[in-house]
């Protein structure tokens, strides 16, 4: 909830600014909202994700992971004003734990180093504003695979390593919403907060991600 809630404190001024420049000139109305029906985009950004992982113990150590930053690329088509369908490719590399315990002759040392990559099939709802402005809905399903490299180090008179590498790949879904922002016919800003969950083999990865990208519309 403290991160949600941090993320909320981020993104309401973003979105207040995004939003008052979306609405142009007092008085100018719909000459700035952009139709797309019909055509197709690409777009790439970067994310920044919250992670709420539920890991298992690696040698009865705990592997909390920091949150990371991430790539993210997509592909779709505008099949209506208000609707479109894409497929987008995320991925997360830098979901990395690392701390010491123990004290005296046997100090310990934990490292663990977690990627997660999502390709996610997805349907986005926009509203139209009459302006630049298009908030939208979106959610989607696809496939998640995640890899964690682990190693536990003791320090006890000589030194002892022991290694870890776990992946596995299953079924996703995510859910989110957000703004985008046309600064012309063709290109567009967007900015958008999504919860993605891993099902199966990999549920115990879920995470919060708040994204920033651009569109090309052909």
């Amino acid at each position: 909830m403290k991160k949600f809630l941090s993320v909320l404190i981020l993104v309401a001024p973003l979105c207040f600014c995004v939003s008052s420049y979306g609405r142009g000139p007092a008085g100018s109305g719909s000459p700035h909202e952009q139709r797309h029906g019909g055509k197709a985009y690409f777009g790439m950004g970067v994310s920044y994700a919250f992670e709420e992982f539920d890991l298992d113990q690696v040698d009865d150590y705990d592997v909390d992971p920091s949150n990371s930053w991430g790539l993210d690329v997509g592909v779709g088509y505008h099949v209506y004003d208000v609707l479109s369908v894409g497929f987008e490719f995320t991925r997360f590399p830098g979901f990395d734990s690392s701390y010491a315990v123990g004290s005296g002759d046997t100090p310990v040392s934990v490292e663990a180093e977690v990627t997660v990559t999502t390709f996610i099939i997805e349907a986005k709802v926009s509203f139209s504003t009459g302006s630049r402005l298009r908030p939208y809905v979106v959610s989607g399903v696809g496939f998640m695979d995640w890899q964690m490299e682990s190693a536990v180090t003791k320090f006890s008179g000589k030194i002892e390593k022991t290694s870890r590498s776990i992946s596995d790949t299953d079924s996703c879904a995510k859910l989110g919403a957000g703004v985008d922002l046309f600064t012309s016919e063709n290109m567009s800003i967007g900015l958008g907060a999504d919860y993605v969950l891993g099902f199966g083999n990999v549920g115990e990865i879920r995470y919060f991600q708040l994204g920033l990208g651009f569109a090309y519309h052909f």
